[in-house]
């Protein structure tokens, strides 16, 4: 492996003066050594599994081109699309150097850049998730690994809000509308929306998960038991439950009766809450 890198760092050294400065180099007049790194950039921003060896090529020290390297107009000068940049950049928040890029008096480090990088890019990165003809063939492992460091291992990093989190597994989903989604791709999504919608729950208002819900919340006595699990009332959950919090959805089911053949069930909300009432003694 350490012959790759060493290949790919001498890429870049000949090719720095076409990339940094806008100029053929000494070594590449004719932009072969330039094309053949685009390539190999190219692979590795295609292959999330794999974006990690741009990573271990950023990191030396052997030549100034990587003292202060200009991670932005590098990409740009490539060619990458959104995509792309952005599995680069996620590449770079687990690098060890602290002083890859210097702009004025102020160094950034590899972490500062990708953040950035994922910030800049992420509406072209929305549109191209969403979009099945671009990257058409990219494999169920590679997109997966990507959306698994993009909005699960780097979470720490806080690049994306719960919303911009959410856009992201909307637009896979929007991705896969029209075709059957590939399974590991498919779990993971699956897997961050019930963990979001988990969390929203219970943020929220009991009488707001039942404005959400709607009449279908109370259309069987399970029905009503879901809407408090939800909220975390009853059996493992551990919020406490209280008239106020009752009363505001009794008022939200009268201002909302319908007297069509589908409305709020009373009776299915009184049952269960009553229950619940007893066991949790909470107006004792």
């Amino acid at each position: 492996m350490e012959a790759y890198y060493t290949k790919i760092r001498r890429f870049i050294e000949i090719s720095a003066p076409r990339i940094f400065q806008g100029q053929d180099g000494p070594s590449d007049h004719t932009g072969l050594v330039f094309r053949l790194l685009t390539d190999e950039i190219k692979s590795l921003a295609n292959k999330p599994t794999l974006a990690y060896r741009f990573k271990d090529v950023l990191n030396t020290e052997q030549s100034s081109v990587f003292r202060n390297f200009d991670f932005e107009r590098f990409i740009d000068q490539i060619g990458l699309d959104g995509l792309e940049k952005s599995t680069l950049a996620l590449a770079l928040l687990e690098s060890p150097r602290s002083d890859l890029q210097q702009k004025g008096t102020i160094v950034f480090s590899l972490v500062d850049v990708g953040v950035d990088t994922l910030a800049e890019n992420f509406m072209e990165l929305l549109e191209i998730l969403a979009d099945p003809t671009r990257h058409p063939k990219i494999e169920d492992e590679e997109l997966s690994t990507f959306l698994n460091q993009f909005l699960v291992k780097q979470k720490s990093f806080n690049i994306l809000n719960t919303s911009q989190e959410a856009a992201v597994c909307n637009a896979v989903k929007r991705r896969y509308h029209s075709t059957p989604p590939p399974p590991k791709t498919r779990d993971l999504v699956n897997k961050l929306d019930q963990q979001r919608t988990s969390e929203e729950d219970k943020k929220a208002s009991l009488v707001d998960l039942f404005r959400r819900s709607g009449w279908n919340a109370t259309s069987t006595p399970d029905a009503v038991k879901d809407m408090y699990r939800r909220k975390g009332v009853g059996g493992n959950g551990s919020n406490s439950l209280t008239e106020n919090d009752i009363m505001a959805v009794l008022k939200h089911m009268c201002s909302t009766f319908s007297d069509l053949e589908q409305s709020w069930n009373a009776e299915n909300f009184g049952k269960v809450t009553a229950q619940l009432v007893c066991h949790l003694d909470c107006f004792c």
